[in-house]
C-alpha cells in the first residue's frame, strides 16, 4: 500500500471501527498527518506574522487545531483497525487515553494545589469552609466572598507552598511517565506484523484479492 492509497483508504473509512488495517496503511497515515500538521503549524506562524507583526500569537494557531479535530476520527478508526489486525481489541485505545488523562489530571491537581498555596500566602489564610461555600452558594442563587484571616503564621503557608512544589514535581513526573509509557507501549504493538489469515475481527487484509 502506498501513501496515496493509505490516505484514500483512511478517508473512505472515516469512522469505520470494524475490520483490520495493515502496518503500511496505519504508518503511511501517521506520516501524512505529521507532515500536514507541520506544514499547517508553519502556515499558522506565517499568517500571524502577516496579520499581527507585533504579536503573531494573537492571530495564529487556527489551521493546525482545525485539522487535528478533522482527522481525529479517522486516526482513531485506523488505530482501532490496526489493533484488530494484531488480534487486540480496540478498547485498548481507550485504556491508553485513560492512562494519559489520569497522568495529566494528576499534574492539573498539583498545579491547583500550588496556586492555592500562592493565593493563601498572598491574601492570608484560605479556609476550607470558604472554598466549599464559594462552590455551593451560587447553586442556591446567593453570593459569597472568601474570608481572609491575617493572623495566620507565615510558617504554615510556607509548608503548604513547599508541599505544593513537591506535588507539582510529582505531577510532572507522573504525567511524563504516563505519556511516555503509553507511547512506547502503543508503538511496540502498532509496529507488529498482523496475524496471518482471518481472526475474530475480519479476514487478512494482506491476502490475495483482499479489498483495502
Amino acid at each position: 500500500m502506498t501513501l496515496p492509497q493509505a490516505i484514500k483508504t483512511c478517508l473512505r473509512k472515516y469512522a469505520d471501527l470494524s475490520g483490520r488495517a495493515t502496518r503500511p496503511e496505519y504508518w503511511w497515515w501517521v506520516l501524512a498527518i505529521a507532515l500536514v500538521s507541520f506544514a499547517l503549524s508553519f502556515m499558522d506562524g506565517f499568517i500571524g506574522l502577516l496579520v499581527s507583526p507585533g504579536d503573531p500569537s494573537l492571530a495564529s494557531g487556527f489551521l493546525q487545531p482545525v485539522f487535528a479535530i478533522a482527522v481525529f476520527l479517522p486516526s482513531t478508526a485506523v488505530t482501532v483497525r490496526r489493533l484488530h489486525d494484531i488480534g487486540r481489541s480496540g478498547w485498548w485505545l481507550l485504556l491508553w487515553y485513560g492512562i494519559i488523562a489520569l497522568g495529566w489530571a494528576t499534574l492539573a491537581i498539583a498545579i491547583l494545589i500550588i496556586l492555592l498555596a500562592i493565593w493563601g500566602a498572598t491574601i492570608g489564610y484560605l479556609r476550607i469552609e470558604d472554598i466549599i461555600a464559594l462552590i455551593l452558594t451560587p447553586i442556591a442563587g446567593g453570593k459569597r466572598e472568601l474570608g481572609v484571616d491575617s493572623n495566620i503564621s507565615f510558617g504554615v503557608d510556607l509548608e503548604f507552598f513547599l508541599f505544593g512544589l513537591f506535588t507539582l514535581l510529582a505531577g510532572i513526573l507522573v504525567a511524563t511517565a504516563a505519556t511516555l509509557g503509553v507511547a512506547i507501549w502503543s508503538i511496540v504493538w502498532l509496529v507488529r506484523q498482523g496475524q496471518p489469515g482471518p481472526n475474530p475481527y475480519g479476514p487478512d487484509p494482506r491476502a490475495p484479492g483482499a479489498t483495502p
